[in-house]
This record gives structure tokens, C-alpha cells and sequence, in this order.
């Protein structure tokens, strides 16, 4: 079966186009094409069965870019009536020049003048007559090639009639003094600005720092009282608390007897003497032996007597048996 191809490519800004190829062919050179252009490709295969579908779409761009101008001292001789234009001066960026357009104006007119609309590039040399000397004119240049188009602007002054050049541009030297002059109004206000807004923002420091030392004041002013109620708080519980102990060890004098360990004698018990060194020795103390005695309080431990607890009270007087109150401390 045979196999052929179909290439279709297309300009950016221009109609389709269709190239038929053998299948034969292992590579194929799409000739014809414009200098510095986007192009939009695709590809189709065909046999005796039918037509496949394209294939994906490539985008792509021929070398080349738009002319490039020259500068003035290139481009253009002046004397007193008549300007020179060596077009031979500009580049043509990859892609042939195709024509030029040429105007001019006297300095400060709004209109143009036409001189030629489509200068071909074969022409190297063009001469602009009929100038005013001592004069500031503008040119205005357009090249043109398939990339693109160029506008190139040349401001000149003729010559004077005794062949002398003028100063420099008044409209350019007015224009870059007004720049000057809005430069030194707009610095100093940025300037001026730039210095409020610091002393705007160390203000708010210094006045929030305050106000919060402030706060800090009139919070330790309230603290102040709060704490001093406390300790009386403290002071009220510690008096509650020791007139509470001192009564409850007044009540428990009752039940609680001496230390057996003090060797001392309590007053108003009657000393024993017993062989085991258990019991109490009969007798009273004597003024000196209570003021050198001390009394300490332990708990009295129960004893079982008949099956049932029962505990030997002591009070101002002595137990009314010594069978009843006997073995009172359990000697470690």
C-alpha cells in the first residue's frame, strides 16, 4: 500500500498552506518561508484506507528580527538647508529590508511632512532639500522588513548660513530643568515625610511604654491592700488556732496522765513502793520539787480488766485500789 504525506503550515498573520510528499522520503525541507516569522505546522499521513489524523501542532519561528537603526551621527549629514539620510546605514536584523518611509518637521510643529512612503533599500542615499538654517528639525524614519517594522526619531539643527551650529536644544534644556526642578520639590517632601513618620512612630513607643507603666502602678496600688488583708487573715487564723489548742489541751488534762518518765512526783498522788519499780511512791512534792518538776502528757493506754476496757482516771486524788490502777505505763 502506498504511503504519502501532507505537511500544512501556516503564517501568523497569513492563509494556509499545503505541501503533498512521497512516503519515500525520510526528511523533507519546507522552503519558501518568511524571514523572522511564527509558523503553526502539523502533518498528515494518507493511504489507499484514508487519511489519519494530524498530528500535534508545532509552533516555531524563522530566524530574523526587525531593522535596527542607526545613530545619528551614521545616519544623517546637515548643513545650513539640506540634510543627507544614508539608509545604506541600517541593519537589517537577519531579514531583508523591504522599503522605508521618511517624514519630517520643523522642531515643535504637530504634523509630519511626507517625503517618500516607500523608499525601496536599493536606494543607499536620500537628500531633504528646502530646509530653513538655523533651524531644529525632526526626522522620522520607518524600516520595514518581514519580521517586523522599525521607527527611528533623529532631532537635528541646521546649520547657521555662515556654517556655524547652534547650542543645544531649548526644548530639551527646558525640559530636563523642569525635570530638575521637580526633583528638588519632590526629594525634600519625601524627606519630610519620611522624618514625620519616624518621629510618629517613637511617639507611639514612648506613649505605649508609659501607659503600660502605668497599668503596672495602679495594679500594685490595688495589690497592696489585698495583701495586707491577707496577713490579717493569716494572723486571725493563727489566734483562732491557739486559743483552740490552749482549750483543747485544758480539756484533755482529764485524761491524760503524767510521763513516768519525768522522775518527778505529781502533786497530790501518795508515793508506792513496790519491788518492780511499777507503781507510785506515796507523799507529796514539796514547793522546790514542783517547780523543778514537768509534767508530760501521754495517753493512757488501756487495760483490759474482767473482759471489759476500762480506764484508770486520775484526779486531784489517788486511784481508790492499786489493783484498779495498776501497771499504768508500759515501760519500753
Amino acid at each position: 500500500m502506498e504511503l504519502s504525506y501532507s505537511i500544512h503550515w501556516k503564517p501568523q498573520d497569513g492563509e494556509l498552506k499545503t505541501q503533498e510528499i512521497s512516503g519515500n522520503f525520510g526528511s523533507y525541507v519546507v522552503d519558501s518561508l518568511r524571514c523572522g516569522t511564527r509558523y503553526q505546522l502539523y502533518i498528515t499521513a494518507s493511504n489507499p484506507a484514508g487519511q489519519s489524523s494530524p498530528s500535534e501542532v508545532i509552533n516555531l519561528k524563522t530566524e530574523g528580527t526587525a531593522p535596527v537603526a542607526p545613530a545619528k551621527h551614521e545616519f544623517l549629514t546637515i548643513n545650513s538647508t539640506t540634510v543627507s539620510l544614508h539608509l545604506s546605514s541600517w541593519k537589517s536584523g537577519g531579514c531583508p529590508i523591504n522599503f522605508f518611509a521618511v517624514q519630517y518637521k520643523p522642531q515643535g510643529d504637530r504634523s509630519w511632512i511626507l517625503v517618500a512612503s516607500k523608499v525601496l533599500p536599493e536606494i543607499k542615499f536620500m537628500l531633504i532639500p528646502d530646509l530653513a538654517p538655523a533651524t531644529w528639525y525632526s526626522i522620522l524614519v520607518t524600516a520595514y522588513n518581514s519580521a517586523g517594522s522599525t521607527d527611528a526619531e533623529y532631532v537635528f539643527p541646521t546649520l547657521t548660513e555662515a556654517g556655524a551650529t547652534l547650542a543645544p536644544n531649548p526644548a530639551q534644556t527646558s525640559s530636563q530643568r523642569h525635570l530638575y526642578e521637580q526633583l528638588t520639590i519632590i526629594i525634600p517632601i519625601i524627606c519630610a515625610g519620611l522624618i514625620v513618620l519616624v518621629v510618629t512612630v517613637i511617639v507611639c513607643m514612648l506613649h505605649s511604654r508609659r501607659h503600660g507603666s502605668g497599668h503596672r502602678r495602679s495594679g500594685g496600688g490595688r495589690a497592696e491592700p489585698q495583701a495586707q488583708l491577707s496577713l490579717k487573715e493569716e494572723a486571725l487564723s493563727l489566734e483562732m488556732l491557739g486559743k483552740n489548742t490552749s482549750s483543747f489541751d485544758s480539756s484533755r488534762d482529764a485524761v491524760y496522765f503524767p510521763s513516768p518518765y519525768a522522775m518527778t512526783r505529781v502533786p497530790g498522788f501518795p508515793n508506792e513502793d513496790t519491788s518492780d519499780g511499777g507503781s507510785f511512791q506515796s507523799g507529796t512534792k514539796t514547793p522546790s520539787e514542783t517547780q523543778r518538776s514537768h509534767t508530760y502528757d501521754v495517753p493512757f493506754l488501756v487495760r483490759r480488766v474482767g473482759g471489759t476496757e476500762q480506764r484508770c482516771m486520775l484526779s486531784d486524788r489517788a486511784c481508790s485500789s492499786p489493783g484498779q490502777c495498776r501497771n499504768f505505763y508500759q515501760v519500753p
